[in-house]
């Protein structure tokens, strides 16, 4: 059985499993100097897995298009960083984002890990440092998606819509 792989193209697809092309992609990195021998099939299942990720830890701002749409993506009521309107559409900054997102999952890129679960406390004149176990550890970040999906639109942890 082969991987699905069926690209949105802004009009809200039922069956969407990414936000970008492979031809894309390979753009995108070639541009930076970059190139993949890996199988279409493996970078599918990379871009697969970037969208999933993209949408499952950003709040775009907006609401989405179609009520049965699979993805997050196209949105009505979104403006990117700068002002302008991106609804109905995949944005070239969320391209990019998943794009670098996808590639750093895919172990091509160094992830950002932090370590929130290591405290210090100070009581009087003692000072202890011990690892707490009631936050989740090693929690990676990926800087470079980031960097561009921070020009998008999303809503903050309070529900506001935020331009960042």
């Amino acid at each position: 059985m082969a991987i699905e792989f069926v690209v949105e193209d802004g009009t809200g697809k039922t069956d969407a499993t990414s936000y970008v092309e492979i031809a894309e992609f390979k753009q995108y990195f070639e541009n930076k100097g970059k190139s993949f021998t890996e199988a279409d099939a493996v970078i599918q299942a990379w871009l697969n897995d970037a969208t999933h990720y993209a949408d499952l830890n950003n709040q775009w701002s907006g609401e989405i298009l179609e009520e049965d749409q699979a993805l997050e993506v196209p949105r009505n009521l979104w403006y990117n960083s700068r002002g302008i309107d991106i609804s109905e559409s995949v944005p070239v900054e969320l391209k990019y984002g998943v794009s670098e997102l996808a590639y750093a999952r895919a172990g091509g890129t160094t992830a950002s890990v932090s370590n929130n679960d290591i405290k210090s406390k100070s009581i009087g004149g003692l000072s202890l440092t011990f690892r707490g176990s009631s936050e989740m550890t090693g929690k990676a970040t990926y800087p470079a998606a980031d960097d561009w999906f921070n020009k998008l639109g999303r809503n903050d942890k309070l529900g506001r819509v935020c331009r960042v």
